[in-house]
């Protein structure tokens, strides 16, 4: 049985023996209208299937399907943390988040600089379920490949904690945050190391950097003071990026990994193309149904009976497209809003109405996790619902500003 759906049934059996836990959920609003909205996206993904019965394609139900399986893990997570320190806040979930990210590079700078224990990871693993890892293993010579964070998957997590780490210092205030020269190390790291999962995390540096200098703006010298400190943390996560791929990389190795991460700039600068292999290929996807029932009721397909990409498209909004219409993508898209919305509301009148900065820091973050998998959607299909999950039951069961828990008292349990 894979390890996530170990956690998943012992945080069901787990929830089951915490009776207000389990009232709480059940009485929780916001718990309520968001499993709602999934609920109604998960109906749509099964009545689309009837079109090609008895071969039924299940890839996207089961996408949506874990989110409410998602949760029980989520809340074995949320509820470890209770245990740990007795005071739950949103910044706990953040910081463990961004550890686990910082860990994960460290993994994959180990696999890097030394394939011969990558390859020894891989021996390790079920060679049905990692067909796509084992066939691009060659892949650890130009980039960064963790412990089940790998290239699209990879940089959508690192694009998360990205961002979670620049809010991180106010949530928690420690030795860790309050240490600039520290906090700003683990800033790089984590920079270099989604540059080094794949490009697309240009994109996260974007939208990180909007985040951070817009977070406390409240002049316009100050937005060029943000806006110059941003510039010049990109332009150490670039040569910190440079700088260890020189170190770590053999004279064979070097120059494939170099042009991978900077094979934008180097077009760019050269023939004056801003584009890569990957963006050339990812033109080649956007095709587009050519029958109206497709456009209002899709085809039911994400995958070919070979395994491929249905239309072969990879492109996210696509393949929503094709499986199962317009009307349904839209929805997608608009539950995905929805949730981001439901957070911001409700980290803002509840969890954070008296604390301005928390609440702040929490508006442009659950903003920026919007906009990250939106964007990200043009490229693959992104519904990280592990994520969304944890979110989701971090809030519900997170102190609210007066220093209390919705009717739940830990010195009692």
């Amino acid at each position: 049985m894979p390890l996530d759906r170990i956690l998943q049934v012992a945080g069901f059996l787990l929830l089951l023996t915490q009776k207000n836990d389990l009232k709480q959920l059940i009485n929780s609003k916001l718990a309520r209208n968001i499993f709602l909205a999934t609920g109604s996206l998960l109906v749509v993904a099964v009545l689309v299937q009837f079109q090609i019965k008895p071969n039924f394609d299940w890839y996207f139900v089961k996408l949506v399907l874990n989110f409410f399986l998602n949760c029980f893990s989520a809340y074995l997570l949320v509820w470890w943390a209770r245990k740990c320190y007795h005071q739950l806040d949103f910044g706990i979930i953040l910081q463990y988040l961004v550890g686990a990210a910082l860990l994960q590079a460290f993994i994959s700078f180990v696999f890097y600089a030394n394939p011969s224990l990558f390859y020894q990871y891989l021996s390790l693993l079920n060679e049905k379920s990692n067909q796509g890892l084992l066939e691009r293993a060659d892949f650890i010579n130009k980039r960064f490949i963790g412990v089940g964070s790998v290239f699209f998957s990879g940089v959508i997590k690192a694009g998360i904690a990205y961002f979670a780490i620049l809010i991180l210092p106010h949530f928690r205030k420690n030795k860790w945050t309050e240490n600039r020269l520290l906090y700003f190390l683990c800033v790089l790291i984590l920079g270099v190391s989604g540059l080094m999962i794949a490009r697309t995390f240009m994109v996260a540096m974007i939208l990180g950097a909007i985040l951070y200098v817009f977070l406390e703006l409240k002049t316009l010298r100050e937005f060029f003071l943000r806006s110059l400190t941003m510039l010049l943390i990109v332009i150490g996560i670039y040569a910190l990026a440079f700088c260890i791929i020189y170190l770590v990389a053999d004279e064979q190795r070097f120059p494939i990994a170099f042009y991978y991460v900077f094979e934008i700039f180097i077009n760019l600068f050269s023939d004056f193309r801003l584009e890569t292999t990957s963006t050339d290929d990812l033109q080649s996807m956007y095709v587009f149904p050519d029958q109206l029932h497709t456009w209002l009721l899709g085809d039911a397909r994400m995958a070919n009976s070979d395994g491929t990409y249905f239309m072969h498209t990879d492109v996210g909004y696509l393949r929503l497209l094709f499986y199962f219409g317009l009307p349904a993508t839209l929805l997608f898209v608009a539950i995905l809003a929805y949730q981001s919305w439901s957070w911001i509301q409700f980290s803002a009148k509840q969890l954070f109405a008296f604390d301005t900065l928390k609440r702040k820091a929490s508006r442009f973050f659950f903003a920026v996790f919007l906009l990250w998998f939106l964007i990200l959607n043009l490229k693959g299909l992104v519904f990280e619902s592990s994520y969304l999950a944890l979110f989701l039951i971090a809030l519900v069961f997170s102190f609210s500003a007066k220093g209390t828990t919705n009717n739940v008292n830990f010195e009692e349990k």
